[in-house]
């Protein structure tokens, strides 16, 4: 009778054992289509001025989006598909890169990173409406330095 007990046992624990470490394979092929897409988004990015403040703020929109791709931001927040191919984020501030990671959580390629999308933001000259620039609009400034 023990040994009976013992034996049923032994195969309860071993059924753990087995199916604890099950992982889904990611299919290079299907892996290559999802990156095919958020290849296909696009990013603009568009200011706000307020002048409140005489500052700006930025709008960064991403298109041509579906509901394979998800896009986490610089927070690690992830904006998901909604039905619309299109999605705009607001109030970034200028003068600085923003990451954007795709990553996908379809089929068997769960949190698979397809590509990762930088945004430099403009810094924004709060003199160029200025009446001393108006002759110089088309002025430009090199960053080269002479030693």
């Amino acid at each position: 009778m023990m040994k009976k007990i013992m034996i049923l046992l032994l195969v309860f624990i071993t059924n753990f054992i087995i199916y604890d470490n099950v992982y889904a394979y990611c299919d290079y092929a299907e892996l290559a289509n999802i990156k095919k897409l958020a290849a296909n988004i696009s990013v603009a990015y568009d200011y706000i001025y307020d002048a409140n403040i005489d500052d700006v703020s930025f709008n960064v929109t991403f298109n041509n989006l579906n509901d394979s791709v998800i896009i986490e931001d610089h927070l690690g927040v992830k904006h998901y598909y909604n039905g619309d191919s299109k999605l705009t984020l607001n109030n970034y501030n200028d003068g600085i890169k923003y990451k954007f990671v795709y990553i996908t959580e379809k089929t068997s390629c769960i949190n698979k990173t397809l590509m990762t999308n930088y945004v430099n933001l403009p810094k924004y000259n709060s003199y160029y409406n200025d009446t001393v620039c108006d002759k110089l609009k088309d002025y430009y400034v090199s960053n080269v330095v002479s030693i």
